[in-house]
């Protein structure tokens, strides 16, 4: 009995190391379906649904801002600087737009495309504070805290209401 008893052990602990690693393995692929590898934000189609989302709740934040920060000289930056250089940019604006939203619970940021980044501000009505928040994130990406207007990133911001359609808000911004 005892050696059954041992075997029986035995055999549940592998089968509970074997799920645990294949439930490893699902949330690994889980995160590259939804993440941005580099920058890690939530990618175009993980960060949009999040956006329609939050313009279809009825209940909680209801208004809120969505902002945009564009890197309108990604192709200059890989010609100038290289790729390893400006893959480096791209991740140090990541982790600021991701402090931006470490500090505001709610809030979620995703990279749209190669130059696009974008935060989504629910229960901030304030559009020039996102701006603020995303002209912060382009000084500390770029390492230039006195930077000018002439020099920061191109960003927007436009308010949303409740139940305003996606497309809509995509065009006005």
């Amino acid at each position: 009995l005892r050696s059954v008893d041992r075997a029986m052990n035995a055999l549940s602990e592998r089968i509970r190391g074997m799920v645990a690693e294949e439930s490893r393995r699902v949330e690994e692929l889980r995160r590259r379906a939804q993440v941005d590898p580099l920058t890690d934000l939530l990618n175009r189609d993980s960060f949009l649904a999040g956006v329609a989302a939050q313009l279809a709740r009825e209940h909680g934040a209801g208004a809120g801002t969505l902002g945009v920060l564009r890197v309108n000289v990604l192709t200059e930056l890989n010609q100038t600087i290289g790729r390893n250089a400006t893959d480096q940019f791209l991740r140090s604006l990541g982790l600021a737009l991701k402090q931006i939203i470490g500090a505001n619970p709610g809030w979620i940021g995703g990279r749209l495309n190669g130059a696009d980044f974008a935060l989504l501000a629910p229960g901030e009505v304030d559009a020039n504070a996102v701006l603020e928040h995303l002209l912060a994130a382009s000084h500390r990406a770029t390492n230039r805290p006195d930077a000018g207007p002439g020099s920061m990133l191109p960003i927007g911001a436009t308010p949303y209401l409740p139940g305003e359609p996606l497309a809509k808000l995509l065009a006005r911004m």
